[in-house]
């Protein structure tokens, strides 16, 4: 049984450090093995966003990062809203935000990503933690500056307070986001304003139109021309005691109706690339978000999503060329990034796992709202800091808009 000491409190950049150790050993004192707690665990195995350390001495200490507190997050919420009208408030969610129930970790929390810079002094920018460990701590020029928080909260939850804020009691959830992406969520603030939007993202799907678009840093760059877009089936499948999105052939017009199988429109483009590190921002354009698809669609073309512990084992090398590796034997597992990417980003190979999924919904188009001949609705959404790093370590640039 392993005991954890009391310990004086440690430098900022250790915070985050020390408390994900706490977490390690807290689970390897249950009677699940180590590999089978680190599958089912999702905050563990799919980026939670925090450094581990395996060199913990008597004399350091263990702090749990700030928490973020009702208040404080309806507020964040409301000052990253890029849009909003008298029937729709469409807000930038951040990474690791739940929209439903929360994923909680050991201490029954969720990790959220918060820029550090917040309106109205809610959050305090000072108390940081440093993801990158630059080798001159002294430079300026690789300060990297986000903080990871703890809620117990989802969007759910706190949607009663931003019904208040807005005073629009119908205020609902209307176009969702998973859990490890950052991005536009779109809420309806009336009745009128929720049919409509249900009846254009069902419209959309029909007629598989390309109406949302994921920024995606990727380790490798696609293995073919950049297409207009083309059509993929997928599934889901049980492996390794987990369900994940796999490819499939053709299938029955009645498995789709069941929802067993999706028939998905997907774009790809390339927004900037680093042929010399092997590495490339991608705008993925897909008609639906479920199921993983932007990870498992980038691994379809010989590509990872930096960040992505569960679908990167998919791609593989043969002397040096990127190849497809069988979905039930590449098990999830963290992801290899070659060396020279980890010197460009001042990460330790033993920080990998805990990396943030770096996808983010920065554009949405909406038409027909609130009436069929209203003029289409633009919205984005600025990519998170850590992303924003990310890219600046890497040469990579977004495109000017």
């Amino acid at each position: 049984m392993h005991t954890l000491h009391k310990l004086t409190s440690p430098p900022a950049h250790l915070r985050c450090v020390v408390r994900t150790w706490y977490q390690i050993l807290h689970l390897c004192s249950q009677s699940e093995s180590t590999s089978q707690r680190l599958s089912t665990d999702n905050e563990l195995s799919r980026g939670m966003g925090c450094e581990p350390t395996t060199n913990l001495s008597s004399g350091e200490t263990t702090e749990i990062p700030n928490s973020v507190s009702r208040q404080q997050l309806v507020k964040y919420l409301l000052n990253h809203a890029p849009y909003q009208d008298d029937h729709i408030l469409a807000i930038n969610k951040p990474n690791g935000f739940p929209i439903l129930v929360p994923k909680p970790n050991v201490f029954g929390s969720s990790v959220i990503y918060l820029d550090s810079k917040v309106q109205g002094g809610e959050i305090d920018s000072d108390k940081v933690s440093y993801q990158r460990e630059p080798r001159n701590h002294r430079s300026k020029k690789h300060k990297f500056i986000h903080q990871p928080y703890e809620t117990s909260l989802s969007l759910t939850d706190v949607l009663p307070d931003i019904q208040e804020h807005v005073n629009s009691p119908e205020l609902e959830i209307g176009m969702t986001l998973p859990r490890l992406y950052s991005g536009i969520v779109v809420l309806t603030k009336t009745e009128h304003g929720k049919m409509r939007l249900k009846k254009y993202l069902e419209t959309v799907r029909s007629q598989r139109s390309l109406y949302q678009s994921f920024s995606c840093l990727t380790v490798g760059t696609p293995s073919t021309l950049d297409k207009e877009s083309e059509t993929v089936m997928c599934k889901l499948a049980e492996i390794d005691g987990r369900t994940l999105t796999v490819p499939t052939g053709d299938v029955s017009i009645n498995t789709l109706k069941k929802g067993e199988a999706v028939r998905i429109e997907v774009s790809l483009q390339r927004v900037c690339e680093n042929k010399q590190l092997g590495c490339a921002l991608l705008a993925v354009k897909p008609t639906r978000d479920k199921w993983d698809v932007v990870e498992w669609y980038c691994t379809r073309r010989l590509c990872c999503v930096l960040g992505d512990n569960v679908y990167s084992a998919r791609v593989g090398s043969i002397l040096g060329v990127p190849s497809h590796v069988e979905p039930h034997i590449a098990l999830p597992q963290p992801q290899e990034i070659p060396e020279k990417i980890l010197q460009k980003l001042h990460l330790r190979k033993e920080y990998v796992p805990y990396l943030p999924l770096h996808v983010h919904r920065g554009c949405v188009e909406l038409t027909g709202i609130p009436h069929r001949k209203a003029d289409p609705i633009f919205i984005r959404a600025p990519i998170p800091e850590f992303f924003s790093d990310s890219l600046r370590y890497l040469n990579l640039h977004m495109e000017k808009r």
